[in-house]
């Protein structure tokens, strides 16, 4: 077990919903949670609302990071999952986004240029959110090693009195 806040459920043998009061997160976490949020609804409203998709298609990319990232971090934050498993809900949510996406464009009439399938729109999707939680796992992962690296005694503290 190490020092990685990310990294520390209450019990071995828990994936999600571990005890609050052996496992909290710092508040920063929680204000970095509300903020990402927000960008995200932000550049969801923005592209939806001005029909992004029509004129800059590649912008489903960043919009997949970012709720890629949005669930990872609402796993690990509200629901106290360890961060393999947290990835691994962030492709089960995908998946069930994509399929959803599916079945809207069967039941609801839309613009060719919003129809999605499979492949290789669904593929992608599915890899942009994984992208979004894994890199997010990785900055926060090596804050957390960098701040426990510091805070460990320099050699010349093991040394005994002369």
């Amino acid at each position: 077990m190490t020092n990685d806040p990310l990294d520390t459920p209450a019990s071995a043998s828990q994936n999600c919903g571990a005890d609050h009061r052996k496992n909290r997160f710092p508040r920063a976490f929680w204000a970095w949670a509300v903020t990402l949020l927000l960008l995200s609804c932000i550049l969801e409203y923005v592209v939806r609302s001005r029909d992004w998709f029509r004129y800059y298609p590649w912008i489903d990319n960043p919009m997949h990071f970012f709720w890629g990232a949005n669930v990872f971090w609402i796993c690990l934050v509200v629901f106290r999952c360890r961060p393999k498993w947290a990835i691994f809900l962030v492709f089960v949510w995908q998946v069930i986004w994509e399929t959803g996406e599916i079945i809207g464009d069967k039941l609801i009439e839309q613009p060719a240029y919003m129809i999605d399938g499979i492949w290789p729109d669904g593929v992608k999707d599915t890899l942009m959110d994984l992208a979004g939680a894994l890199a997010l796992w990785a900055v926060f992962h090596s804050a957390s090693l960098f701040a426990a690296a510091r805070t460990k005694p320099t050699p010349t503290e093991f040394r005994a009195d002369p």
